[in-house]
């Protein structure tokens, strides 16, 4: 029988122990051998573990059948290069104990869960035995975040399971930053199944990183395997450099071997670039290729095609016709100024890429708009959403135009 720890205790270990403390947890099994049912849901709201070591004994603490703590987490934060450590000191067979799927019920109970890892793992393999995935996938299960060499994937949205069955990992939302090892991107989709509704895609193009060195068609992308993922609503994808735009072909056309048409909502960011004052937008992504891929039926129940984005900088000598009208404060140029015809001429060959899907209708630009006034750096900037025409802007849906 578990010890029994009186609530007098209790509160006296409070008082060292206060939830928002960051100090680690050096005697995590003697502290926490037994709590009451009446501190449980006021004990380790946040649990801060820098090493290896002492993973290892929260592991232990959560498999054992007589300890508690694992109703009462919150939130746990776990540094250092661990990933690795971790894995190579519980050995395979550690791994596939049948106990270890109680780690996966102590990390889904609280309502708010987070598994973040700040610092990255070094060597040519973040994920030394990606073997026994189901438990990498059980023990990240809702993850916040993991950082690996050049790998980064965190879940968002609703993490709540939607139902038990074969698919233990219910991941509402996923953020996927220049990842370089398939395998375990596909781990999570096969464990997530058809809970995952959002997927999102930033290649960030680091110097050192893989999009780099590797063609698109024949690496990565084309190695992830999307056939689980059967109820995917939105995805989003973004590039910030110029080698890494050539992977979004390979995503897209990699999509349709999903069996399913669920995705309504497509974001492209970052596949814009202004260049100079005569050609002041140039757009990054081959259209009619896009295009191409979109006339696939896994794309038929698309309702929303955000593009962007557009970079709107206009002056004071492109709204004097809105100065002659009264007006004091400008969201967008006058509809015949060099900027408004440069924006609506790209926007108009934008739309026009995407006719022969018959999607021409649901593009929505993105448009960054910025109006510097008379006097450079003087000005109010804005992000709007919009579908632009000849007559003007439309900015109604917009939430962040200026008010004054």
């Amino acid at each position: 029988m578990p010890p029994f720890i009186a609530p007098e205790l209790i509160l006296c270990m409070l008082q060292h122990l206060p939830p928002w403390s960051f100090d680690n947890l050096d005697n995590c099994a003697l502290v926490c051998r037994s709590w009451t049912p009446h501190a449980r849901s006021i004990i380790f709201r946040e649990i801060r573990l820098s090493s290896a070591e002492r993973i290892i004994k929260l592991i232990d603490l959560l498999t054992s059948p007589h300890e508690t703590i694992a109703a009462a987490i919150k939130y746990i934060n776990i540094e250092e290069g661990w990933f690795g450590d971790v894995f190579l000191r519980l050995g395979d067979g550690r791994l596939m104990k049948p106990d270890a799927g109680k780690i996966l019920e102590a990390l889904t109970r609280a309502s708010e869960r987070s598994l973040s890892c700040p610092k990255g793992v070094h060597g040519p393999q973040p994920f030394p035995i990606i073997g026994s995935a189901s438990f990498v996938v059980m023990f990240l299960r809702d993850i916040c975040s993991v950082l690996g060499t050049d790998s980064f994937v965190s879940a968002i949205g609703d993490l709540s399971p939607r139902r038990m069955g074969p698919y233990p990992v219910q991941i509402g939302g996923l953020i996927i930053e220049a990842w370089e090892d398939a395998a375990v991107f596909n781990a999570l989709l096969l464990e997530s199944g058809e809970s995952l509704e959002e997927l999102e895609f930033i290649v960030d193009g680091r110097r050192n990183s893989v999009f780099a060195y590797h063609d698109p068609e024949t690496h990565i992308f084309p190695m992830f395997d999307f056939t689980h993922s059967t109820r995917l609503r939105k995805l989003h994808v973004s590039a910030n450099k110029p080698h890494t735009y050539a992977f979004l072909l390979a995503l897209l056309k990699n999509m349709t071997r999903t069996q399913s048409n669920t995705l309504q909502d497509l974001s492209l960011s970052g596949f814009v670039m202004p260049t100079n004052w005569f050609q002041r937008y140039k757009i990054l992504v081959d259209l009619a290729a896009v295009d191409t891929i979109l006339q696939h039926p896994f794309f038929s129940s698309l309702q929303r095609i955000t593009f962007g984005e557009f970079n709107c900088t206009f002056y004071g000598s492109e709204v004097t016709n809105q100065r002659l009208a009264g007006k004091t404060t400008f969201e967008h140029p006058d509809d015949d100024s060099l900027a408004a015809k440069q924006l609506s001429w790209t926007i108009e060959r934008l739309k026009a890429g995407f006719e022969g899907s018959g999607k021409a209708g649901i593009v929505v630009p993105v448009v960054n708009v910025c109006y510097l006034g008379p006097v450079i750096g003087r000005g109010r900037c804005s992000c709007v959403d919009y579908d632009y025409t000849p007559q003007g802007y439309d900015c109604s849906d917009s939430d962040n135009s200026p008010d004054d």
